[in-house]
């Protein structure tokens, strides 16, 4: 069984057990999940899970299973926030080697505006203004430079309305082989 296997590994080094997005996992799977954690209780496994209340409903078995892995008296739970604008001036200001921090900060204000500081949207905003041109790198320092509007430039950035959206479009560029596997998985 699954449990014979955690603990038969964990005698020679332990184990880490990652579960990301369990707002997603359904009934059956938060069952297993969950005899698995008590059953292993006193082993030496490492247990992460991911889950973004706001993506599901109360009463919805991930959230019952959240709850009730909340009450162990072992559990540590971190709660993350998204960016503030200045979290976000700081990754452009690093991540864009922007010298000009009038400019990064404007944008990173922008990106907070759209975003709300929410760190997948912005890796999203930021891969769609590099692919659509807004934003390119200086070959000779690396640093972003946002493209300069011109009085005749017409062009629109269309981003996606949502995470889920943003999500949506990249699956919808896959091979057909891996479209195929990605939807085996869900």
């Amino acid at each position: 069984s699954i449990a014979q296997l955690l603990i038969a590994l964990t005698e020679e080094a332990p184990v880490a057990v990652v579960v990301d997005d369990l707002q997603w996992c359904d009934a059956d799977g938060c069952a297993l999940l969950h005899s698995l954690i008590r059953r292993l209780d006193g082993v030496p496994v490492f247990w992460c899970l991911t889950f973004s209340a706001g993506a599901v409903e109360r009463d919805t078995p991930a959230a019952r299973l959240v709850r009730a892995l909340r009450a162990i008296p072992q559990a540590l739970v971190i709660v993350l926030r998204p960016l503030s604008e200045d979290d976000l001036w700081q990754l452009v200001r690093g991540l864009g080697r922007v010298s000009a921090p009038t400019g990064a900060r404007r944008l990173a204000a922008r990106i907070h505006e759209v975003t709300t500081g929410y760190p997948f949207y912005i890796v999203e905003l930021l891969k769609t203004l590099f692919a659509q041109g807004w934003l390119t790198v200086d070959a000779n320092t690396g640093e972003w430079i946002v493209r300069q509007q011109e009085s005749t430039d017409t062009a629109v950035l269309t981003l996606a309305p949502s995470v889920h959206d943003a999500i949506a479009e990249r699956i919808q560029c896959l091979p057909d082989e891996l479209s195929e596997v990605l939807m085996s998985i869900a």
